[in-house]
């Protein structure tokens, strides 16, 4: 059941997307198109943006893009450092299992849209997206393909090494393009595939992250949960 008032993101998630529009030559005027944001606003460290800005936003991508995977490239840049005090608590964590669980507890401090779900089986572990809310199907296509690659590098850099991962699932056909996937996140693809995921041996939860610093990662949380009870309060206004 999808809740009723999707939460605000910070204006900070745009930044890495920007980055990478800009590096393939578009304008950030031609980025914000329709949102409503104003270039002033990307560098307050307190302006928040709503889904709708963010949906615009995106399609704003896919279009002066011409390219359906492109969601690849923009998860790419979502290094940890970029998601702040969530980024800090993820690297500090002792083990790629408890970085996981604090991605789960704070998702909506990552600028993801989907609720996050983390199921460890005896020989798989599988790292799921749930769809929360009500998003065009061009963006959600997207959105799920940024946030499996995002989630890659996240948590590739956590651990230090490149993360492989045995299967990724993503809801559509591949957009005619499934080598791209598939050379991407070095496993099988499953396409129109649900839930939405990426898996991996459950063996591999155990792995010692090299920043891991427990007095750090508790502190950091603290914080992480000041943050998120702010954004909730501003979402609800």
């Amino acid at each position: 059941m999808r809740v009723q008032s999707p939460p605000v993101h910070s204006i900070a998630g745009l930044g890495p997307a920007l980055k990478v529009m800009a590096a393939e030559g578009h304008s950030v005027q031609q980025c914000l198109r329709g949102t409503g944001i104003l270039t002033s606003q990307l560098d307050d460290p307190h302006q928040t943006i709503t889904l709708r800005q963010e949906i615009r936003f995106h399609r704003n991508l896919i279009e002066l893009s011409g390219d359906p995977t492109i969601g690849l490239r923009i998860g790419s840049a979502y290094l940890p450092q970029r998601y702040g005090l969530l980024g800090y608590a993820l690297l500090s964590a002792a083990t790629l299992r408890d970085a996981l669980v604090i991605a789960t507890h704070f998702g909506d401090l990552s600028f993801t849209w989907f609720g996050l779900r983390l199921v460890v089986a005896s020989q798989t572990t599988t790292f799921s997206f749930i769809n929360r809310f009500d998003i065009d199907e061009d963006v959600l296509d997207f959105l799920c393909d940024r946030d499996c690659a995002a989630a890659l590098v996240d948590l590739s850099e956590a651990v230090g090494q490149p993360l492989a991962l045995d299967k990724v699932a993503l809801p559509h056909d591949g957009h005619g393009r499934p080598a791209v996937y598939r050379k991407f996140f070095g496993c099988a693809v499953e396409f129109n595939g649900t839930p939405v995921c990426i898996e991996f041996a459950t063996k591999l939860l155990e792995t010692p992250l090299p920043h891991r610093d427990a007095a750090a990662s508790d502190q950091l949380q603290q914080q992480c949960q000041l943050l998120l009870a702010k954004l909730s309060r501003q979402s609800a206004l």
